[in-house]
Parts: C-alpha cells; structure tokens; sequence
C-alpha cells in the first residue's frame, strides 16, 4: 500500500537534494546561524516564522541543508516532533506546478512519519478512486493542515521560497565563513600555507571579506581564479582587480576563455541552458565532439581523454554532482545566476548571438541531429548494447525532434537534418521510432512512414517537405492508420490543408490501436471538438465522390463526439449538414441520431436532435414522427437491459419532450396504447425496466388478454404509418416462449434506486 501512494502523490525526492547541497557544503560552516538567538527561538518553538533572505548567490540554500541536518540531529523532540522540508530548484523544467510539488512532498514526508498521518492519506487514497483521481492543491493544503494540527510539534524549512535584498551582516557572515573554510582548510591553497607566505592567505581574506557584500556566489568565483594563480604578483594583481559585481564576475570568465577553447565552451553552455533533461558527464563529452560540418558527424577518437575535465571548458559557471549509488554524475550550471546572466540582455556583442533563445534550440537541435544520424552506421537490432557506447544517443534520440519542432521553419539547415534522418537513414530512424522501448522484445521491427511520424510530431514544414519528396499521404500503418488519421487526433489546420491539397482521404476507416474500434480521420476530428478544421473537412468531402454507407458511418461517429461532449455549436453544424447532404439524409441513415444522445446520456443534445428531427420531417405540429423514433430507441435500449447506461437526467428529459412536445388527443392513434400518451407508457416501461421489462410485457399481455393490443391494431392500420404499426405489433408479438428471467417484481425510482413492488402498484 504504502508503494501505491507514493506512486499516487509523484512527490518530488527532497532528500536528494539536501543530500547534493549537505555535500557541497564545507565542514563546520554555517554555526552562526545556529547559534542565533532567532534562531534559538524559533527551533523551541516560541516562534512562529523565521524568515532568511539574501540576494541570489548568497548561500540560502546552503544555511537551508544546515538547518535541516540541526533539526534532524536534535534529541530534546518531544515524541510527536517532526521535520520536513523542500527544495524549489530553478532547474526544473515544470515551474507551473512547483507550488503543487511541494505540498506533496511535505505530505509524504508527515505520512511516512507516523502510521496514525498515513492512515489519513490511505483514506484520501481510498476517496479518490484508489489514486484514479489525482488530489488537487486545495485538497493538498487541508490534508497537510489536517496533518499538522495532529502533532505537538513540527518543522517546516523551505528554501528558494522568495528572492529579496538581504541584512549586509547575514551575508557577510556567511561569505566570510566560506572564505576562511577554503582558505585554511582547503587543498587548494596549499602553496600559500607555510610560514613564508602566511601574509598572502591574511591579505586575500580580508580583500574578499570587505569586498563581498554578502554575495556568496561572487565569493566562491573570486576564490575560483585565485587558486589558480602561481605567484605573489599574481595574486596581487588579481586583488587589486577584482570585479564589483557578480555580472562583471561572469563577464571576466567568459573573456579569460581561450580562443581555441571558445567553441567547445558555447556548445557546452547551450547544451545545460536548453537540455529538456540534466545530462552526464560523458554525454557532455560525446555531444561536446560532435562536428557538425561534415560527415562523419562523430567519431569517438575525439572524445577528450578525461571525462571530468570537460567541465574545466567553463571554469566557474558549471558544477558536477557527486553520484549517487551507481548513478553517472550529472553536470549543470553552478547557480541560478548564472543562467539569468547567459542571455543576450547582459552579453556583450561578442557572446550574446550564441545564447539567443532561438539559436540555442538551433544549436542544440542540430547537434542532437547529427549525432543521431551518426548512428545509422551501426544496426538497430544492437540498439542497446549501442546505449552505453554512446551515451548522448539517450537524449539525442528521446529529444531531437523536441528541438527541432521547437526551430520550426525557421533555419533550414535542421528540417534538411531531419529530412535525411527521415527519408535516408533507415537504422537511425527505426533507432528513434522506438527509442523508448529499444528493450522491449516485442515491439514492431518497422516505424511508420515518415509522413505519419511528421504529422504526430505536428511540424507543420517537415510535412510539407515530405509531400514534395512524394510520400503518399493515404499509406496505413497499422496502429496508427493512415497520416491522415495521425493529423485530425492534433487538428493543426496547416498540415490538414496540405493533406487535403494532395489528395488524403478523411473517409477511409482504420482500427484505433487505444479504443480497438475503427475510425475515420474525420471521426478524430470531431473529438478534437475544433469547429474549423471539422467545417474544413467537411468542405472538401463534400467535393469528393463519397458512398452513402461511408457518410453513415462518419455521421455516426461525429454525432457521438459532440454528444459526448455536450457541443450545441458543433452538433447544430453536423445536424445542418445531414439535412443537405445529397448522398446521406436523414432517410437513408441507418441509425438514427437520437441514439447518440441517450447514448451519451446528455438532455440537452437528445432535445436539439428532436426539435431538428420535427422540422426535418415537416412534423412540427404533432411531432409524431420524431416522437415516435424517439420512443421506439428508448424502448429498444430499455428492452436490451441497458438501463445502467442512463441517469435520471436523461430519463426526465425523454418523459418531459414525450409529454410536452407530443400532442395526443381523443382521436390520435396513440391512443390505442393504454388510451394514454407515449410519456406515461415510457414511463411504466422506465420504472419497470431492466430484468423485469420481459416479465411486465408477459403480465401486460396475460391481463388485457390482447385486447387493447389488437384493438390499437385496428386503430393504426385505418390511419397511422407504417413505423407505429411495426412498433405496437413488435410490442403486441412478444410471447412467453420468447422471454426469459426473474419474475419477481421490482420498481426503479426516478433518483435510480430500487424498491420492491407489484405490478397491480404500478
């Protein structure tokens, strides 16, 4: 169970992530902050809030992992004690929903506590389905606060909660701390430790210190360069230079940069702003060797000897992850300041066009293009062994097109990547087909047609170029049906008129590989529910020589999707064309659109199918037609023991057009049944329904000794239509023989519950 609601909440991994930043953080730091009074205070609980701030770069989240490890430490908890906390990371790529990550993480942490707070989630759990409906923000923060109210004591610490001017002591403190742990400390000035140099140590302490104004980040860089000077003077100079600002700071490492170190450094740059994913180390490496020029587009003998060293390319502005377990380390960007520097806002002219939004996706688009087509030399049935030898094709084959899509039109140099990938590279293409499942035995050897794949990507130019390439849009493939089918499921109107203009057929019918049933393109269409694209297909089937048997079908499927979704503008625009179809009417449909709407259990679309129905059929005075199609289908579902299909919605709506809508009087041949309206025999069959109908039917024939039945007969045949006289005949031939089932008797109320009656209380 308890696995089941950790699947259940999807809350992020916190403990991760103070592990990451406890790690990071040098020994005995931060005890200032522990030592505060407010702090103090705050922890015994006299306290409500303590709030630290700072500008960004200046430690927080470090003081975050300390308070959090303090707290975790503490032994003088009372019993009902607890501490639970999280990380907002500018990292992730889902910001919308980082609010909504955090209340579920802080409840699974409670939950996992104590088996009294998990039980309360179990329930919720239990609520909801058994965890088929997801708990929406509101319902979080009442379980979290349910959760809370129940302990004597519990600790929240949430870091990266708000960005705002911080106290110049706090962070003061802090870079200080930090200066003197690296320098007395650290190995990394080990040349300055002896006696002789002691001075050199004293001076760059109380530089940074006076200097720092709290910016921890601007600390770190500025100790980042300093270690690497090799003399006195060097280290003099440097002191006698350094940057006021952290931009400036990140301004000199760009321009400290080789030349010939340049390129490697942008790609590398581009690659951690716009992966949709954090990468490896060695997959850094592999797409940092990638030549884009020419082919051969990789080849592993450029790989940089020493993994770890790809980073030294960027000097401060990227950090390494330790591993975790048997993980691979990752590689990201040191702070959150640094991707808010790398924009064309705060580059220089020399920099800024590399790091342009669009030339990043482009640059990244096209790198993960090539590496990908590179593995067209190898054969796709040794895809993963080919995994680990060439660890970027992981993110090159599961977000390439991702890129790419996101380019657009806009550089050409990608849609002709991608058209080759496409059109030429057999082994690659299948490799990113199937990327996700390359290790599953079962899947389908063969991808589908490059135009199917372009239109399910909705890249609207790579479509267009592979129609002038000749790739023919009505080709099947199964499970995925035609390139037609695959562009009605998005509805993008450029790639559908592009279809249309040569020649795709939106009537030809295929299996739906989710629904097991099949369908037209213009079926899939009608559930996008967008009311252009359903009037462009429309247009051009109109245009085109279509059987009437085919037309049935596709209204069929339509009718349904927009009484499914209860869509009056759409319904109207399906009910209007029916009427002047030339091919398929309302007389020639082998259905009738009524159905759709009891079906789908939606009153107001049965009512606009009736009222349509009337006028269709001249009818608008008694309604009789329509009234009795409208019966003759409730009936027919009622009989079929379907009544679990209806709601009482659905019921009233019938039993209130029958009633109002239908005029019966003395000399109507309605009156032949029962010499009642059609509404209350509906009803009496409604409320009698399910395993009983037969039984009623059996008992109505047995009483009456066919009297009223025969005499309606003779009623009908003098002056009704042919459809009454089949119904009550079709009511009237029911026999005994031909009917089966419980006998006992059963009353359905209107609210849809059951109680026990008799047929003499009916």
């Amino acid at each position: 169970m308890r696995s089941d609601l950790v699947k259940w909440l999807a809350a992020p991994e916190s403990s991760t992530q103070q592990k990451e930043v406890t790690e990071k953080r040098f020994k005995n730091t931060c005890k200032w902050l522990l030592q505060l009074p407010a702090f103090i205070e705050w922890k015994s609980g006299r306290k409500s809030f303590l709030w630290l701030h700072g500008k960004s770069g200046s430690g927080k989240s470090t003081l975050c992992s300390a308070v959090i490890e303090a707290l975790e430490k503490e032994t003088a908890f009372p019993d009902d004690g607890r501490i639970i906390y999280f990380y907002f990371d500018f990292r992730d790529l889902d910001n919308e929903h980082s609010f909504e990550k955090m209340l579920r993480s802080l409840v699974l942490q409670l939950s996992s506590q104590d088996m009294k707070l998990q039980s309360t989630l179990q329930k919720s759990y239990v609520d909801h389905n058994n965890g088929d409906r997801q708990l929406l923000p509101g319902e979080l923060i009442d379980m979290l606060t349910e959760m809370v109210q129940t302990l004597t004591r519990v600790h929240i610490v949430i870091d990266a909660l708000d960005e705002c001017i911080m106290r110049d002591d706090v962070g003061s403190t802090m870079a200080h701390g930090n200066i003197e742990t690296r320098l007395r400390n650290g190995y990394e000035f080990d040349r300055w430790k002896s006696p002789q140099y002691a001075h050199i140590l004293d001076d760059i302490e109380e530089r940074l210190v006076g200097e720092a104004d709290g910016m921890f980040r601007w600390v770190v860089c500025q100790l980042d360069q300093l270690k690497m000077c090799l003399g006195v003077d060097e280290i003099e100079e440097a002191l006698n230079s350094l940057p006021s600002t952290l931009d400036e700071t990140y301004h000199r490492i760009l321009n400290a940069i080789p030349s010939h170190h340049k390129t490697k450094t942008i790609r590398v740059l581009q690659l951690l702003i716009a992966a949709r994913e954090r990468l490896t180390i060695n997959q850094l490496v592999d797409a940092v060797a990638v030549q884009i020029d020419a082919e051969p587009y990789f080849d592993p003998e450029k790989r940089i000897p020493r993994p770890e060293e790809v980073v030294m390319y960027c000097s401060s502005l990227v950090e390494v992850l330790p591993a975790h377990w048997f993980d691979e380390r990752h590689v990201q960007l040191a702070h959150s300041s640094v991707k808010a520097f790398l924009t064309p806002a705060h580059l220089d002219d020399e920099w800024a066009p590399y790091f342009d939004l669009p030339r990043l996706e482009v640059s990244v688009a096209t790198v993960c293009l090539c590496y990908t087509i590179h593995m067209n030399a190898y054969k796709y049935s040794e895809a993963v062994q080919l995994r680990w030898k060439f660890p970027f094709s992981r993110y090159s084959l599961s977000h390439c097109m991702t890129h790419a899509v996101a380019v657009g039109d806009t550089d050409h140099s990608v849609l002709d990547l991608a058209l080759d990938l496409f059109l030429h590279r057999k082994e690659a293409y299948q490799q990113w087909w199937w990327g996700p499942y390359l290790e599953d035995d079962y899947i389908n050897d063969d991808p589908p047609p490059a135009l199917h794949a372009a239109c399910q990507l909705d890249w609207a130019p790579l479509v267009r170029r592979l129609l002038e390439q000749g790739s023919d849009p009505n080709a099947v493939y199964p499970g995925l049906a035609s390139a037609a089918h695959e562009a009605c499921k998005i509805g993008n109107r450029e790639i559908l008129q592009l279809l249309i203009m040569n020649g795709a057929d939106f009537s030809k019918r295929a299996m739906d590989p989710i629904t097991g049933h099949s369908s037209t393109p213009f079926g899939y269409a009608c559930r996008t529910l967008d009311r252009h694209v359903i009037a462009m297909i429309l247009n051009h089937l109109h245009e085109r020589d279509i059987a009437a048997g085919t037309w049935d079908q596709m209204y069929k499927e339509a009718l349904w999707a927009a009484c499914a979704c209860d869509d009056q503008v759409l319904l109207q625009v399906l009910l209007t064309d029916i009427s002047t179809n030339r091919v398929c009417n309302w007389q020639t449909m082998s259905f009738s659109p009524i159905a759709c709407a009891i079906d789908t259990c939606k009153p107001r679309c049965l009512r606009s199918i009736f009222n349509h129905l009337k006028n269709a059929d001249n009818d608008t005075d008694t309604g009789l037609g329509a009234a009795f199609t409208l019966f003759q289908e409730a009936f027919v579902r009622l009989y079929k023991n379907q009544k679990q299909l209806w709601n009482v919605a659905i019921y009233e709506e019938i039993h209130d057009i029958l009633k109002t809508q239908v005029r019966c009087t003395a000399s109507s041949p309605v009156e032949g049944l029962e010499k009642v309206g059609l509404s209350d025999w509906f009803h009496l069959v409604y409320a009698n329904c399910s395993k009983e109908l037969d039984s009623i039917l059996v008992k109505l024939k047995s009483r009456e000794k066919e009297r009223r039945i025969q005499e309606a007969t003779r009623e009908l045949a003098s002056g009704a239509s042919e459809e009454t006289i089949g119904l009550v005949s079709w009511v009237g031939d029911v026999s005994e023989d031909e009917i089966s089932g419980d006998s006992s008797d059963e009353r359905i109320t209107e609210d849809g519950s059951e109680e026990d009656t008799s047929w003499n209380q009916v």
